[in-house]
């Protein structure tokens, strides 16, 4: 996202710096129906596209993150579940190892989770 929103960032910076860029806007205050956009206009029209995907990115990987730990409870509720109802078996160690592995992996992406709180 970064990388995309460098490379607009120049292209709008370049345009104008070149003034080779027009955009317009639809503005019924004008008598043609839309206005040009100025520089500033445009860059805070793309902060705000930037921040709004960054904000869905964040709920994203929250969300991510939720359902895996819910897997992982899951997997653990029916290895315990089998382990009551029956000896220690195959399925049970099955059911554990996929919870340990989806914890495992769980707990190396919350990276991005902690980062955002950092925020």
């Amino acid at each position: 996202m970064l990388e995309a929103y460098a490379a607009c960032y120049d292209e709008i910076v370049q345009g104008y710096e070149n003034e080779t860029r027009i955009t317009y806007e639809e503005d019924e205050s004008c008598p043609e129906g839309d206005r040009i956009l100025t520089k500033e206009e445009e860059l805070d029209l793309l902060d705000l596209a930037y921040k709004d995907m960054v904000k869905h990115y964040e709920m994203h990987v929250k969300r991510e993150y939720i359902i895996k730990k819910a897997t992982v409870e899951g997997y653990k509720i029916t290895a315990f579940e089998i382990a009551r109802r029956r000896e220690k078996n195959e399925k049970y160690f099955g059911y554990l190892s996929k919870a340990k592995e989806l914890n495992q992996r769980a707990e190396e992406e919350k990276l991005p989770w902690a980062l955002m709180e950092a925020h």
